[in-house]
């Protein structure tokens, strides 16, 4: 989650029950939100245990898809609840699968094929980008806190004539692992040690091994382009931030190169300096894995206080400031490889990514912060890894390890959940051949 906060704390195995408050201490963001999560936890494995992977009350069984004589290719998505991995999916009002809140981007349907409809739902994040009612005028327009929202897509995937919805729930895993693949990514984040030849070298001062930042960050990291980590022309890479990726703009005009903002330099963080780059926000969050863009180019400031130059190769045609919300831009930190300077190898704006093991393959963050991709991953768009830095005891990472050194940690997020809902055949309008649902008896209903 894109949050200005100072860490995530949470971990569910620690089985913690609650936190507790102790007067005359300080208040942080983390400890509200590690309650929080402690108690979501707990209410999302009741319901799992209770109802299973997935399932619906048999009185208000949301997600049935029925099709829809004269519009091919397109089928209706029911009222009602929905359950996945013991959390509660709701369609409020009957939509179709061509205008569903999020839409989807993909391969299009094809008449005479067989495809499973099914149900993805993840936790969504909700900004003053998504909800400009998160913003309070009183306090100079500042957004106090921020919202999430359980987020639900219906997608579909093709499938052999000859599946059945027997089939598939005896295969679920299998079919889970099209989307979210069991090895998206290992990482490992370290303070980059002195090489030994510079150690040596009795003519070179060698920093300290710490984190040299000027101030406590929370940095992510997170995969723009999919795929393996080959380092190639089409392999995965990724973006990092310094501030968790919360910086965001609004877009107030367009004028050539020039990008004029809101309320740039507001802040001690709100700002943009050459070399930063921008991503256009997508309203409502969007899926997590949905295709990525490249990315803007800052070149420079001016000539208004609020403007910035940016690259006109790498400009974004889908810049609207009138837009409903306007546009948003969020600020990426990653700086391309210069002569005596630093930086890494950039494409379309975003790190490549190579994976390495032991003492090769790390890469330089900034103020000695490295990581580490261990070999033989799929990565997935939007997957993240967040690193609290400190400046307390001499600068540190609170990153876990152990006797061999820095431990290699899977995503952080995003975490998905996925439920069949249906198998169909597109003639070209929807002929739904079994309902895959599974739907559970209420303790108390309406029957008599």
């Amino acid at each position: 989650m894109k949050a200005d906060v100072s860490r995530w704390t949470f971990d569910p195995l620690q089985g913690y029950a609650r936190v507790l408050q102790q007067q005359g201490r300080p208040h942080v963001d983390a400890d509200w939100n590690e309650q929080v999560s402690i108690l979501l936890h707990r209410l999302h494995l009741l319901g799992r245990d209770l109802i299973g992977p997935f399932g619906g009350p048999s009185d208000y069984c949301g997600f049935e898809v029925t099709g829809i004589d004269g519009s091919p290719h397109d089928f209706d998505i029911g009222v009602g609840r929905y359950y996945v991995n013991g959390v509660c999916c709701e369609n409020p009002t009957a939509t179709r699968y061509s205008t569903q809140p999020l839409r989807v981007s993909g391969p299009a349907i094809e008449t005479g094929k067989y495809y499973l409809v099914f149900l993805d739902a993840w936790e969504s994040l909700v900004t003053a980008a998504d909800d400009p009612n998160l913003i309070e005028p009183a306090f100079g327009g500042l957004d106090t806190s921020l919202r999430t929202r359980i987020a639900w897509q219906v997608r579909t995937h093709e499938i052999a004539p000859e599946n059945d919805a027997d089939f598939v729930h005896r295969n679920w895993r299998r079919f889970e692992e099209n989307w979210q693949p069991p090895r998206r990514g290992e990482l490992r984040a370290r303070i980059a040690p002195v090489s030994e030849e510079r150690a040596q070298d009795q003519s070179y001062v060698a920093p300290a091994r710490r984190y040299r930042g000027l101030e406590n960050q929370l940095y992510r990291v997170e995969v723009h382009y999919g795929g393996a980590g080959t380092g190639g022309h089409d392999g995965a890479t990724f973006k990092w931030s310094r501030e968790n990726g919360s910086v965001v703009l609004r877009l107030a005009k367009v004028q050539d190169d020039v990008l004029t903002l809101d309320r740039l330099d507001a802040s001690g963080v709100a700002t943009l300096t050459p070399g930063d780059w921008l991503e256009e926000v997508v309203t409502g969050g969007g899926h997590p894995a949905a295709p990525r863009g490249p990315l803007m180019h800052v070149v420079g400031r001016g000539p208004g206080r609020d403007d910035v130059r940016v690259e006109r190769a790498t400009m974004t045609a889908s810049l609207d400031p009138a837009r409903r919300n306007g546009t948003w831009l969020r600020r990426w930190d990653q700086r391309a490889l210069q002569v005596n300077r630093g930086g890494v190898p950039l494409r379309d704006g975003t790190v490549v990514i190579t994976e390495g093991e032991g003492l090769a393959g790390w890469i330089e963050l900034e103020h000695g912060v490295e990581v580490q991709f261990a070999p033989g991953a799929t990565y997935r768009p939007g997957d993240y890894w967040i690193i609290p830095a400190r400046i307390a005891d001499d600068g540190r990472l609170l990153w876990p390890d152990d006797d061999t050194g820095p431990r290699g940690m899977p995503p952080h997020g995003a975490i998905h959940g996925y439920a069949p809902l249906a198998i169909v055949q597109f003639t070209p309008i929807a002929d739904r051949k079994q309902s895959c649902r599974r739907q559970f008896r209420m303790l108390a209903t309406t029957a008599i």
